[in-house]
């Protein structure tokens, strides 16, 4: 049995690389531990446009199983074809499904997401997007899927965007052990057959220099820009991984770009703290006037990575990136910092491994910002409400990493997006009530929002409840400021949360 959990963070990704981190062992028997069925899958379809013009996206989802008929999870959308790249919005959403035999099964989905780009307020309004669905899925096998349908995509907060459409996808299952709440919902499992695939969730920063060539949507030279992110990485083998990793503007002239990508690469051990690597990615992005032509872009990296202690690894990488039909191109260094779950990609055949618990807590966030002066923005209102997903790591029962994606839907600063990492610690007040404060940094942009270089930093405080099933409730206030620019906001949010345990098997001389 192979089992999986992955977490990540910055604009969305970054919550989802450390809220799935994971499984999958050695010769053990556990009792008292259930399985969790999840999915991811992609998705094309072609949206049509006000005045006879299209746009062909991208729709990468991450489901949790709820059961033979309904899934729940988060969505990205992104711009991949026309002159729309970075049009990306985020959001969550859910399917459910009626068999009509064997492997074929109809059906019916919803998503609520928010964002916009590369139009800004004139296409998706305040952001706000609606996503209806009706289709067939055909199951490959136990744990793969292909679908076809009709959707419908309306962006009804004075958005410009209603579109009818055909879509095609693709979608591969996996498992994750947790701790249920029930004890009869326990499975007594023989992982002795078990393979472990070493995984890695961090953070990078990426210098890139323009090409001389390389201009603004505006006119004008490219200038050069940085950008911080997140990533999450795993191993398949024989040196092979796979990664997935998103980043937005912090440094330069372009705040509000944003870019989403998935790698394969390889890597090999040079001793027992060197190892090379390359890698060739394919993603969405744009925005911040950056001229990527319909989204689509590819990057080429080689690098070497440094152990720094049995888990934690630094990466320096020489960077190629080019947008596959607009100017944009550039090349650089991206500099990673990663730390390792599960069992060690160096470890030899045979080594001892045992369960490690890790404690998650994944949030679905509404924040509402009130600009502190005029000056927060270039458009007059002077709030605005956001929607995403932030996820918890608990490295102890008090204190968390976290990361955060968020995106405007209500107000007129649609396009607006954020992607936030930082840590908190959580205060116990009773056995269901808790106080918490966090603190995050990460990039902001779009929207007409002034934020300088896209730079921001948040502190919160918040009142939680949490009941035995691990459902909860969160009450936040807090303050959102930019490093440069006249951004700056008080924010009131509310989250439903959702904490368990995840287990992972590690080396057991490494942990």
């Amino acid at each position: 049995m192979t089992v999986l959990s992955c977490r990540g963070a910055q604009c969305l990704f970054a919550a989802l690389a450390m809220l799935l981190v994971c499984a999958q062992a050695s010769a053990q028997t556990l009792p008292a531990i259930g399985r969790a069925d999840w999915s991811l899958g992609a998705q094309l379809e072609q949206w049509q446009l006000p005045a006879g013009e299209s746009m062909g996206l991208t729709r990468l989802m991450l489901r949790r199983e709820l059961g033979r008929y309904l899934s729940a999870g988060v969505d990205s959308y992104a711009a991949v074809r026309g002159s729309r790249g970075g049009f990306i919005t985020l959001g969550v959403g859910g399917e459910a499904r009626y068999p009509l035999g064997e492997a074929l099964s109809l059906e019916a989905g919803l998503s609520v997401a928010a964002g916009g780009g590369r139009g800004g307020y004139e296409l998706a309004g305040g952001g706000l997007m609606l996503r209806e669905a009706l289709g067939l899925s055909y199951r490959l096998g136990y744990t793969d899927a292909v679908t076809v349908g009709a959707s419908r995509v309306d962006f009804p907060n004075g958005g410009r965007i209603t579109s009818t459409q055909l879509y095609v996808g693709y979608r591969h299952g996996f498992s994750s052990l947790y701790v249920p709440v029930e004890p009869t919902a326990a499975l007594t499992l023989d992982l002795s057959a078990a393979e472990a695939s070493p995984q890695q969730v961090g953070a990078y920063v990426q210098w890139l220099s323009a090409d001389s060539g390389a201009h603004l949507g505006a006119g004008g030279p490219q200038q050069n820009l940085g950008l911080v992110g997140a990533s999450w990485r795993i191993a398949m083998g024989d040196g092979l991984f796979a990664r997935i990793e998103a980043a937005g503007a912090a440094s330069g002239a372009n705040s509000g770009y944003m870019q989403i990508l998935g790698a394969v690469g390889y890597r090999r051990s040079l001793s027992e703290h060197l190892a090379l690597e390359g890698s060739a990615a394919i993603g969405a992005g744009g925005g911040g006037d950056v001229d990527s032509g319909g989204g689509l872009l590819l990057q080429a990296a080689v690098g070497v990575e440094l152990r720094v202690t049995r888990r934690d690894v630094l990466t320096l990488e020489a960077t190629r990136l080019k947008a596959a039909s607009g100017s944009f191109g550039a090349r650089g260094l991206t500099l990673r910092a990663a730390h390792g779950f599960g069992p060690s990609e160096d470890a030899p055949a045979g080594t001892p491994r045992e369960p490690v618990a890790h404690t998650v807590r994944i949030r679905l966030v509404d924040q509402q910002y009130r600009g502190t002066s005029t000056a927060w923005s270039s458009r007059p209102n002077r709030e605005f409400g956001t929607l995403g997903v932030q996820a918890d790591y608990f490295v102890s029962p008090y204190f968390f990493l976290t990361g955060q994606g968020l995106a405007a839907y209500s107000g007129r600063n649609g396009a607006y997006m954020i992607g936030l990492v930082g840590g908190g610690g959580r205060l116990p007040l009773s056995q269901h009530v808790h106080a918490q404060l966090e603190a995050l940094a990460g990039a902001a942009g779009g929207g007409g929002v002034e934020v300088g270089a896209g730079v921001v930093g948040q502190l919160n405080a918040s009142l939680g409840y949490q009941a035995a099933s691990g459902l909860g409730l969160q009450l936040s206030i807090g303050r959102l400021q930019a490093r440069r620019g006249g951004f700056a906001a008080n924010v009131a949010g509310v989250s439903f949360t959702y904490q368990t345990d995840l287990f992972a098997f590690s080396d057991r001389s490494a942990d």
